[in-house]
This record gives structure tokens, C-alpha cells and sequence, in this order.
């Protein structure tokens, strides 16, 4: 289940993070929805697939977490914090609570402000 949720992590980090740098970038659009998270816990999860772990890490690293991947026999182990807040801005209202769920799932704290 983990693992599931972890994957569906993957893609949507990498719209996350493309509609953040569109959002803060382009200058004639005005952000309307803000979130802000943090995941204050240190969290481990385990991989068995070296690749997906990489790119966990990866984007978890992308969002201002501290990540740490450490191989063993059968499976990586990832380990994440993002002790402080940080925050992207969204368009639209369906955007922003896709956003809020998926990370509520993942284990992150979460803020929402219009």
C-alpha cells in the first residue's frame, strides 16, 4: 500500500514542482490558492526497486525535504524530513486539494490559504 501511494508520489511530485516553478515564474499570473507543508517526523520507507528509490529521493529533495538512501541487501531504505514550512501556490481549488490529499497521505502536515 505504501509502495502504491509512493509511486502515485512520483508523477505527481513532478507536476507539483512544474506548477510551482510556473506559478512563481510567469509574472502576469496571480496565485489564488497557497499550501504549505512539512513533515516534521523523520520518516523511513523501504524500495526494492534501486531506480524508484533514486527517484524518491530525488523528488522528496525537490520539495526542501533532507533525504537519506541507504542500500541494503534487499531494499533501499529512504529516509525524509522537511522540518520547516514550505509552500507552493496553485490556480485552481480542485488543484490545490489534490495536492492536499496526496500529501496528508504521505504523512506531511498541511496548510491551506487563500
Amino acid at each position: 500500500m505504501l509502495n502504491l501511494r509512493l509511486n502515485r508520489y512520483v508523477t505527481a511530485v513532478a507536476l507539483l514542482m512544474a506548477a510551482s516553478i510556473f506559478n512563481n515564474s510567469a509574472g502576469t499570473l496571480q496565485a489564488q490558492e497557497l499550501v504549505k507543508y512539512r513533515h516534521v517526523k523523520q520518516r523511513t520507507v523501504h524500495i526494492v526497486d534501486g531506480a524508484l528509490a533514486q527517484e524518491h529521493a530525488k523528488n522528496l529533495k525537490s520539495l526542501g525535504c533532507d533525504v537519506t538512501l541507504s542500500k541494503r541487501l534487499l531494499y533501499y531504505d529512504l529516509t525524509y524530513q522537511c522540518e520547516e514550512w514550505h509552500e507552493v501556490n496553485f490556480e485552481t481549488h480542485e488543484q490545490t486539494h489534490k495536492w492536499i490529499s496526496l500529501l496528508s497521505s504521505l504523512g506531511f502536515e498541511v496548510g491551506h490559504f487563500h
